[in-house]
């Protein structure tokens, strides 16, 4: 596939494991940020929910090679033109309240780790999380990246932005929260069952946490209400968002 900095090819298998090769660009050439920051913030930063990241290409042919995400399919679409700065889903895109919880319980735990480490990711959509069959997300797409430790700006107000997309993402799970949702792993609708679809588990994966909570309760609007007021807390003022980990405490108890 390809993006804004560079394009990413299948490559040999290093220690016996399939990888990707991401070769960057020229960074006079590339739409989001600098190549070098990305690189710099994968050698800094690891967490479970990101792509994880198992080498690095050197000038002249800068890169990554990183982990091959077999069976995964993007969470949401890029913004069109009637959305603008909202992702889109496929019509009749569904999640249940399990596997809803768990991205967002996932992707909120990589983006503290982030910031704990002095990063913002500064592209945080839908788009850019990948997906699995078991419902793990995998925050990916770091072409925005850039450090702000050590710089005369204070770090709050750079993570209080980056809340403001989580917000966004989680208005948009919430609202497409159903406990009867079928999503296959090629971004497939609720109530799909055909070739390419799984039904992903309405359970925490992984271990522990508030995921579970809601598995099987049916308690579709319950979610859907907690969703809708944390999204509300993470794009209203600046000064009352709350940090990745105060959402993370919160989705880890059940909000």
């Amino acid at each position: 596939g390809g993006g804004g900095l560079g394009r990413c090819t299948a490559g040999l298998p290093v220690w016996e494991v399939e990888v990707a090769v991401k070769l960057f660009r020229a960074s006079a050439t590339v739409s989001d940020g600098d190549p070098a920051h990305e690189v710099e913030a994968s050698g800094a930063v690891s967490h479970p929910n990101m792509i994880r990241v198992m080498g690095r290409l050197p000038p002249p042919h800068l890169g990554l090679v990183q982990e091959l995400l077999t069976n995964h399919s993007e969470l949401g679409q890029p913004p069109d033109f009637a959305s603008c700065t909202r992702d889109t889903y496929p019509a009749g895109t569904a999640f249940t309240p399990g596997v809803a919880m768990q991205v967002l319980r996932g992707v909120a735990s990589a983006l503290a780790q982030l910031h704990r480490d002095g990063y913002t990711h500064g592209d945080m959509y839908a788009h850019n999380i990948m997906l699995g069959p078991n419902g793990i997300p995998k925050l990916g797409d770091f072409g925005a990246t850039f450090g702000y430790r050590g710089t005369a700006v204070e770090a709050e107000p750079f993570e209080r932005i980056e809340v403001r997309a989580f917000g966004g993402l989680a208005e948009e799970l919430g609202a497409r929260v159903s406990a009867t949702a079928v999503v296959g792993c090629d971004g497939g609708t609720a109530g799909t069952g055909g070739a390419g679809s799984a039904q992903l588990p309405d359970s925490g994966v992984g271990g522990g946490g508030a995921v579970g909570n809601w598995a099987g309760t049916g308690e579709e609007a319950t979610v859907r209400g907690a969703l809708s007021r944390l999204a509300a807390r993470c794009m209203g003022p600046i000064s009352g968002r709350p940090s990745f980990e105060e959402i993370v405490r919160e989705l880890n108890v059940g909000m």
